[in-house]
């Protein structure tokens, strides 16, 4: 039995944090011992953590949590401007031109305190998520270290060049599918300490599950109207506020249409609001 930590920003509606879900069951099988080390308690997923997970926070005060979880830059610096902090502003910008992916960040990293506790194995699940990633590689103690990517560097235009201080301390740099690990490869070029690492870890399919809910009792679909199926997170990143304004102009064009949305997430009460507009 080895005790396995994982470590995310939260557990909000996700196809990552889904995965993490049916790994963490997996292993769970298995008689592992299980931890996931959160920045934030919030999140549409956060009762779906199973009781058996052993479930703590990265000991940060409610202005430090807050500043973790909106590492956005464009956000921040509208931010500061429209407070006025335009230096602050300006020298957010700066550091990431610079490559700092963690530009926004308020406070030191090098403040925060390393979790004492030890582990077989520390998992960073998520690559693009630089606090948390960095977090596993300077301030956990374990016996072996995993990184996982799960989304491609050149279209996210994440700054891979920032994790060359940190990720040489984990041992496997796991991508979820063999062009991932083709652009990491390519991406790291000859570091060769690093591409000696990278493996490709398949995502767990849950086959019976799948096969269960195509069994349950379909939403009758008309075959006169022209249908229209959008899925995905109902948050801010996903654009679905740009689908409710296409179905208008459909709808002032006279076009017969149904167009189904399947998704939770934050936005959910926002969207029903501006349909019903």
């Amino acid at each position: 039995m080895a005790n396995i930590l994982f470590t995310m920003i939260d557990i909000n509606v996700g196809g990552t944090e889904n995965v993490l879900l049916r790994f963490i069951d997996e292993l769970n099988k298995r008689n592992h011992r299980i931890t996931l080390l959160l920045a934030n308690n919030e999140g549409g997923w956060i009762n779906r953590i199973p009781t058996y997970v052993d479930v703590r926070f990265i000991q940060l005060t409610d202005k430090q949590k807050k500043n973790v979880c909106n590492l956005g830059i464009r956000q921040n610096i509208v931010a500061e401007f429209k407070h006025g902090r335009i230096v602050s502003a300006i020298k957010i910008l700066i550091k990431k031109m610079l490559g700092d992916n963690l530009a926004t960040l308020k406070f030191d990293f090098s403040e925060l305190p390393c979790i004492d506790d030890y582990y077989d194995i520390a998992i960073a699940f998520q690559y693009h998520n630089t606090f948390t990633s960095r977090y596993v590689a300077e301030k956990i103690n374990a016996g072996k270290k995993y990184i996982w990517v799960h989304n491609d560097l050149l279209t996210t235009k994440y700054n891979y060049k920032y994790t060359y201080s940190y990720i040489g301390n984990f041992d496997k740099i796991f991508c979820v599918s063999k062009s991932l690990k083709d652009e990491i490869d390519a991406c790291y070029g000859n570091a060769i300490d690093v591409l000696n690492k990278v493996d490709v870890f398949y995502n767990s399919i849950d086959y019976e599950k799948i096969i269960r809910l195509a069994n349950e009792p379909q939403t009758e679909i008309s075959k006169d109207t022209m249908s229209i199926l959008s899925v995905g997170r109902l948050n801010a990143q996903k654009g679905f506020d740009l689908a409710v304004k296409v179905a208008q102009k459909l709808k002032e064009n006279n076009e017969k249409f149904c167009w189904y949305i399947i998704g939770e997430g934050e936005d959910q009460k926002k969207l029903g609001k501006l349909i019903n507009k």
